[in-house]
């Protein structure tokens, strides 16, 4: 991850039935292990988060918010911590009681979503003929009669990749 702008938002939803919500510490941890606190020791009482997201655009620090935490609110950690690691792997959410009472508590729900970023490449076989070979809609070239199949595979930079076949007849003579 080299920048903020790929991270959109990471949201919970705990409930908090017979426990203080302020005994609660929400960590992320990334593939590579970075760790980002997303709130620690925060709210008061028997409630919890409820579709309670972190964004790196919000303005609303989850420290100085009450619970229930409802909204969009900054993490008590700074988001630079999650910088330079990968964004492809098995991300972790990491949920502990503080005071170590084990009072019960649900997450109900998380996720972490990120800005889709494709850059995809196209390979056209065979090339010849055809306006470009790195394009998804070539034109034709040879304007006389033709007939032939094409294959194209689009792949993208997380190693995703398919592959499809047109068959293209271009009769240029066509006598009525």
């Amino acid at each position: 991850m080299n920048s903020l702008d790929d991270l959109v938002s990471v949201c919970i939803d705990i409930e908090a039935r017979n426990y203080d919500v302020s005994d609660l510490s929400v960590w992320l941890i990334s593939p590579n292990g970075s760790r980002l606190e997303l709130t620690s020791n925060n709210g008061t009482g028997r409630t919890g988060y409820q579709q309670t997201c972190f964004t790196p655009t919000s303005t609303d620090a989850i420290a100085m918010g009450t619970a229930p935490f409802t909204g969009e609110f900054l993490p008590e950690g700074p988001w630079d911590n999650l910088l330079g690691g990968e964004i492809n792997g098995n991300w972790t959410l990491r949920v502990s009681d503080n005071n170590g009472n084990r009072e019960s508590s649900t997450l109900l729900n998380w996720s972490i979503e990120f800005v889709a970023r494709n850059d995809i490449s196209y390979a056209w076989t065979p090339a010849v003929g055809l306006s470009c070979d790195d394009c998804p809609n070539p034109e034709l070239l040879n304007t006389g009669n033709v007939t032939d199949t094409y294959s194209i595979t689009a792949s993208d930079q997380y190693n995703c990749e398919s592959t499809a076949e047109i068959a293209v007849t271009n009769i240029s003579n066509i006598d009525v």
